[in-house]
């Protein structure tokens, strides 16, 4: 009989971590870890004109005289 009590017990341990385990996988999964619609900034433009590109050279005319 100890042994069948055992048995169950760890049976029962087991089950029980994994139903923790997947009920914190789906808290991590549905709580929302953004700021959601309720927040007063609005979108902010971060830069508005395009980088210069400098002039292309072909490199014989950078090149020093010799």
């Amino acid at each position: 009989m100890a042994a069948d009590t055992s048995a169950t017990r760890e049976v029962l341990f087991v089950v029980g971590v994994a139903l923790l385990g997947v009920a914190l996988a789906l808290a991590s999964v549905l709580t929302p870890w953004y700021v959601g619609p309720t927040a007063t900034t609005g979108p902010s433009v971060v830069e508005m004109r395009a980088p210069q590109h400098p002039p292309a050279t072909t490199g014989i005319d950078a090149a020093p005289p010799r």
